[in-house]
């Protein structure tokens, strides 16, 4: 065993992963994942190695089934810390776990602020969100009280760096600074996430691995490696410890370390054990979208960016480091952002090599203004460079957004057949002649992926749109609750025949083979919809009904509607119903009519 780190990570990885299909009551998929994985170690390494590797594949199960073991007994004086701040309920870890305090009446009339500790009598009501590692809600059945400590200032110093560039910058450019230096997105307003993701670089307003590498460039210049090191992990612990940017500091500390110690630095080595550190800690991270995007795309970075660069060696120096790092990464993340997010941005290339060395400019100056935020002047004879970089950032975007890049629809059929011809390029490379045939081999499974036998309704996030799909053989209906307008424009390029339509206003009654479907709002004014559905020539006691809320962030949540409803059983007929949220695939269940 040459690299073992790289082993027992990825033995980790498959004892989280089957879990993960265990608790969605799979269990022979989970099997035939374990053995697929054993059976490939067992022909490739030895009997020991084999035992050590089944032991880490048990460790990874284990932990996630503790993650999601819940107590449901109340206790009193128990404190959770308050994470997020959402619209309708307040994301909170207790014991190391995840779970929702639901905004109520009660909860109102305290000033909660993100970082804040609650102590009060606890009750826990199981709802798990698996692929967001949520276990349940939380009730307090007491008086609150509210308490800090030195985290929740570390919180509140935010809020406080916010207001200071707003006086300055306006809010909106302040927002996106307290996203860029501290990852904070709480501040930053819808219409400048979609600008940025429709150039692929989302990434920047919130803390990654990028910014990382970019303060530790900044710090060791400064004070040399020792200091530079400290600063960014004082940096990591402000800006809350990401994933992501726990997954940059810890390659970067081995980093340092080989250098200490005179050893060579193995960067795959290095990426499967701070992704083995931060799964250990937190395993419900197995499926967080900013966590597997930041891994996929450092490995993709690792086993690409250097062959790339060298075949664009005519280009500059700079354009040639800035491609070959965009290239590199997207070839390993495509699959997986497609699958995931559904999406894929058309302007990623403008925008890593012309907007990002302007928002790294921003970066160096707001960090520059902060040793001066006490003097009023300074800070502001500073943040006039700000304005004037957000301006040219600002004139960038807008003859940008005249060559109508932005994000389009990705389908399962474009996955699979890129990661074929993929797969089958890298065989080519490796001199496996005997594979070149195999696009030919799949393409009949390609065609007649996303062919619908049977009808099926699917509520389906992409990137900031949630919709519904509503599916019979090749014909398409996607049912919105906006004018129908930018998710029209976004599936301009997706396959198959698609039929936009809005239900914010309207009713329609789509008729899928022998299924009928009723599709409504639930009240005027509302963000959700009731969905009725009924086989040929069935009667009333098999009619069946869902109410799906739009709007993505209480889809999950929303506890007071599902309360009324008093049984739910698995839709008969051949009828499917499906969610996609965060690229989980989840049986759906709907309440029978009595």
């Amino acid at each position: 065993m040459k690299r073992p780190t790289i082993l027992l990570t990825l033995s980790y990885v498959t004892g989280l992963a089957s879990a993960l299909i265990v608790l969605e009551k799979l269990y022979l998929i989970a099997a035939l994942v374990i053995i697929l994985y054993i059976l490939l170690v067992w022909l490739n390494e030895s009997t020991k190695v084999l035992i050590l590797c089944g032991v880490f594949i048990l460790l990874g199960s284990i932990n996630l089934f503790n993650y999601y073991e819940i107590s449901y007994a109340s206790a009193s004086n128990t404190t959770v810390r308050v994470l997020e701040d959402k619209n309708t309920y307040f994301k909170v870890r207790h014991k190391g776990k995840l779970y929702v305090l639901l905004k109520d009446e009660e909860l109102n009339k305290y000033t909660i602020e993100e970082g804040t500790l609650i102590k009060g009598q606890l009750l826990i009501n199981e709802n798990i969100e698996l692929y967001k590692g949520i276990l349940g809600t939380i009730d307090i059945t007491s008086s609150l009280e509210l308490t800090k400590d030195f985290v929740s200032y570390l919180y509140k110093g935010r809020v406080w760096f916010y207001k200071e560039f707003s006086s300055v910058l306006g809010k909106e450019r302040a927002g996106v600074v307290l996203g860029l230096c501290f990852g904070s997105t709480k501040y930053i307003e819808d219409s400048v996430v979609n600008s940025f993701k429709g150039l692929g670089i989302v990434h920047v307003i919130s803390v990654s691995g990028f910014h990382i590498m970019l303060l530790y460039s900044l710090f060791q210049s400064l004070i040399g490696k020792k200091g530079a090191l400290i600063l960014v992990f004082f940096f990591v612990i402000f800006t809350g410890a990401q994933a992501a940017t726990l997954r940059a500091f810890v390659m970067l500390f081995v980093l340092s370390m080989s250098q200490v110690f005179h050893k060579n630095y193995d960067s795959m080595t290095a990426l499967c054990l701070s992704a083995l550190i931060i799964l250990v800690s937190k395993p419900y991270l197995i499926t967080d979208l900013g966590f597997n995007l930041s891994c996929i795309s450092t490995l993709g970075i690792i086993i690409f960016n250097k062959k790339i660069n060298r075949a664009l060696y005519r280009l500059p120096d700079k354009i040639r480091a800035s491609l070959s790092l965009t290239i590199s990464s997207q070839l390993i993340v495509f699959p997986y952002a497609g699958l995931v997010i559904r999406t894929f941005s058309t302007g990623l290339v403008f925008g890593n090599l012309i907007i990002i060395p302007i928002y790294t400019a921003i970066i160096y100056v707001s960090l520059l203004s902060l040793i001066f935020i006490k003097i009023p002047f300074a800070f502001f004879i500073i943040n006039q460079i700000n304005i004037l970089l957000f301006k040219i950032s600002d004139s960038w975007f807008y003859l940008l957004s005249r060559l109508n890049l932005s994000e389009v629809a990705v389908s399962e059929e474009i996955v699979l057949m890129y990661t074929t011809l993929f797969i089958t390029f890298i065989f080519l490379r490796a001199n496996k002649i005997r594979y070149r045939l195999l696009p030919i081999f799949l393409l009949p499974a390609i065609m007649i992926f996303n062919y619908r036998f049977i009808p099926s309704i699917e509520v389906i996030d992409m990137g900031n749109t949630r919709y519904i799909e509503a599916s019979y053989k090749r014909e398409r209906y996607i049912l919105t609750m906006g004018r129908g307008d930018s998710l029209r424009e976004k599936l301009r390029n997706y396959p198959g025949n698609k039929k936009v339509m809005s239900v914010k206003n309207n009713k329609y009654i789509l008729k899928l083979g022998y299924t009928s479907i009723n599709i409504k709002p639930y009240k005027p004014g509302s963000n959700t919809v009731i969905l009725k559905i009924w086989p040929k020539d069935s009667d009333a006691s098999t009619v069946h009904y869902d109410i799906i809320n739009m709007d993505k962030e209480e889809t999950s949540y929303d506890f007071y509607r599902r309360e009324k409803l008093i049984s739910y059983t698995a839709l008969e007929n051949h009828i499917i119903i499906m969610s996609k949220d965060g690229g989980a695939q989840v049986v759906r269940y709907r309440q029978t009519r009595r």
